[in-house]
């Protein structure tokens, strides 16, 4: 049997629209849209709780978050240069870095 928070991620992709499918590299507007359209739907603990970690307000390093989206992990998808520049995922990764607040609307210190 499969993990249950695979299940549920897997069962997530399929039921929302759109639902981490990213566009072309090149195509994001800056990083907030890209955490937006393509993170948000498992890490925005606020959408769905539990699916995938909140990333937000927690001062994860550059070099992690870009070893994560690059190559994936359980039921997080990979995302190749193809759907995400590598500047994109350096502003993207810079920005979850850097953010304050979570997806909660807590501020961290």
């Amino acid at each position: 049997m499969k993990h249950p928070t695979t299940l549920l991620a897997l069962a997530l992709l399929t039921a929302l629209p759109g639902a981490a499918q990213a566009q072309a590299a090149g195509q994001w507007k800056d990083p907030a849209t890209l955490f937006q359209r393509t993170c948000a739907y498992c890490h925005d603990q606020s959408l769905v709780k539990g699916v995938g970690p909140e990333l937000l307000a927690r001062g994860l390093p550059v070099e992690a978050i870009t070893v994560f989206v690059r190559r994936g992990a359980g039921a997080m998808p990979a995302f190749p240069e193809a759907q995400i520049a590598p500047a994109e995922l350096a502003a993207l990764a810079a920005w979850i870095r850097d953010s304050k607040t979570d997806s909660l609307g807590k501020k961290t210190p």
